[in-house]
């Protein structure tokens, strides 16, 4: 369990300390369904990032597979939120 402390969970670190993990667009992806997943989707989904595959030199495994399954995954989401308006000038 995460204890707030940089390194300690990769969603953790990409959601709430806004560190490069997988590289964009993969994180902002986490950033954009994390905020849109249902309750019930919520765990498979960080066990996903959690448990996502590193080479031995410390990098990412297939970037570009994790970001077609975050692709995939945002699609059975359905459409995004609208945009909030600007606020109005003073």
């Amino acid at each position: 369990m995460p204890n707030g402390r940089p390194g300690d969970s990769l969603s953790h670190d990409i959601l709430h300390h806004k560190l490069s993990v997988f590289g964009s667009p993969a994180d902002d992806l986490v950033r954009e369904i994390d905020a849109r997943i249902a309750p019930e989707q919520r765990r498979a989904f960080i066990e996903m990032i959690e448990t996502w595959p590193w080479n031995p030199e410390g990098t990412p495994r297939d970037t570009e597979a994790l970001v077609a399954r975050l692709l995939a995954l945002r699609e059975t989401l359905g459409p995004a939120p609208p945009e909030p308006p600007p606020d109005p000038p003073p």
